[in-house]
């Protein structure tokens, strides 16, 4: 299997058009790899799904490149740990913690890295193969539901259209949109909370070895990093607030904290 066949498993199926014309089973909205899992089942079980995502894919993600034991037995069970060949995962069974100048090795019971790329590609690829459409580069809203069907609308460019499902699965993450203004659906988020940074880079240095996760600890949060199959560095990281404006920005706040 290659990279080149992983991202083009991405690829829109059906026109925008098309799709408001016919009334389906399950809308999907967000193709990271909770929607389009979802999907996949869905379409797996004979239900007619339309899968979109407001990202236009292959897409760039850093977070969440690495999975644990408890999510490659969900893989395991949907019979999709081939996947992990399919796009040069990395077992992943070591991690180095370090902290001012000290460091400790843990050993991980099952891990696999990768890049999220090539994996979320990977999995709309099955989701279509399983028989579900998929549409990138479209967002989508709430509109009104009857007893039968719940209207979405649906937008790609300057294209408006409004597509009817029976059911509609929200996976757009913590900071999607499509269920804002429903109150019962708002995420809470403590005012303190850390916040997300990340990226992926060439890196030729020694010292980072494929199948560990390097984590940094120091005041103001931590920074992992992990080699990816193709030699580069994915580097995610939650900081305080006020930790990265006092440092001068995320990619400051980064150094400073691998140099404490």
């Amino acid at each position: 299997m290659s990279r080149e066949r992983s991202l083009q498993g991405a690829m829109s199926t059906i026109q925008l058009d098309d799709a408001a014309h016919e009334t389906w089973d399950a809308l999907v909205v967000g193709a990271g790899p909770a929607g389009a899992l979802a999907a996949r089942e869905l379409a797996r079980r004979g239900a007619r799904v339309i899968l979109v995502d407001k990202s236009r894919f292959p897409r760039y993600k850093v977070c969440g490149g690495f999975l644990g034991a408890a999510a490659i037995r969900v893989l395991d069970n949907c019979d999709l740990t081939h996947l992990f060949k399919q796009v040069g995962a990395i077992s992943t069974k070591n991690v180095r913690l370090c902290t001012h100048g000290v460091s400790a090795n843990l050993r991980l019971s099952n891990g696999m890295s990768f890049s999220r790329e090539l994996f979320d590609a990977a999995l709309i690829g099955e989701a279509i193969a399983a028989g579900a459409a998929f549409l990138d580069g479209t967002t989508a809203g709430p509109s009104s539901c009857n007893r039968f069907t719940r209207q979405v609308d649906l937008q790609s460019g300057t294209t408006n259209v409004q597509l009817s499902a029976k059911l509609v699965v929200t996976a757009d993450g913590l900071a999607g949109s499509f269920l804002s203004g429903h109150n019962e659906f708002d995420p809470d988020i403590d005012s303190g909370a850390h916040i997300g940074v990340g990226t992926v880079f060439a890196c030729d240095e020694k010292g980072f070895d494929p199948g560990v996760i390097y984590m940094a600890y120091a005041p103001g949060g931590y920074l992992g990093l992990v080699r990816l199959a193709d030699g580069r560095i994915n580097a995610a990281a939650a900081f305080d607030a006020g930790y990265v404006r006092r440092a001068g920005g995320p990619a400051a706040a980064a150094l400073k904290h691998l140099s404490a």
